[in-house]
């Protein structure tokens, strides 16, 4: 297996895996749940934490230990300039100001619950999610669509991935919310042309992350 890269089988193993456990997980929370003092929306939380860890656990199994492959040259995690750094944080502060004036974004599921709720999900969808997710999205996806097509139809295929895998965070004003989601999607994945790297877009994903969840957090204490 060594020097070989990955395929479609593997990643269809990987989200086929990860679907089903976090099904049996959802399920287990489901069952248990009275038995504990966790509110759903805590509950909710953990599911996700949980999730993020157990796909990157799969991207690492099949798609770099498999072929004896280190994780950051399979999917370029490399240092960035300074300006690099402050270019990428100001393009997903930017694009946070702007899809939360446009989009009202709230994140509706999460909505209304006590403020050590609130920080515990911004702590894990603005520094695990963005990492996990770009791994996944502009890691094992672009490597292997690129490999097989143009960079515009793979750019098109990986973001309507983006989109569905936020289906569940849409608010009132769907078409809009989808909208900014194929654009921010859009940018993370041009970062990932440009820069060779895919540094750039964690930490934009991560700046735009935070800030839309330091907005929310304004709403519950509001």
């Amino acid at each position: 297996m060594k020097n070989k890269n990955y395929g479609f089988k593997d990643i269809f193993i990987i989200w086929g895996l990860w679907a089903i456990s976090l099904n049996i997980i959802k399920k287990i929370i489901d069952l248990y749940q009275n038995n504990f003092d966790f509110s759903l929306k805590t509950i909710f939380v953990t599911t996700y934490l949980i999730s993020y860890f157990l796909l990157f656990f799969l991207i690492y199994i099949f798609t770099c230990k498999k072929y004896g492959k280190s994780l950051k040259k399979e999917f370029f995690i490399k240092k960035i300039s300074l300006k690099n750094t402050i270019m990428s944080l100001t393009f997903g502060l930017s694009m946070a100001i702007t899809f939360i004036f446009l989009s009202e974004l709230d994140f509706q599921k999460i909505k209304g619950d006590n403020l050590s709720v609130m920080i515990y999900y911004v702590l894990v969808s603005s520094v695990i999610g963005p990492f996990v997710e770009e791994i996944f999205a502009r890691g094992v996806l672009y490597n292997y669509l690129t490999r097989k097509t143009n960079i515009v139809i793979s750019i098109l295929l990986i973001n309507i991935w983006f989109v569905i895998a936020h289906m569940h965070l849409k608010n009132e004003n769907t078409i809009l919310f989808f909208i900014s989601i194929f654009i921010a999607g859009t940018i993370f994945n041009l970062q990932r042309y440009f820069y060779k790297s895919l540094t750039p877009s964690i930490i934009t994903h991560f700046s735009y992350n935070f800030i839309t969840g330091i907005y929310t957090i304004i709403l519950v204490i509001k």
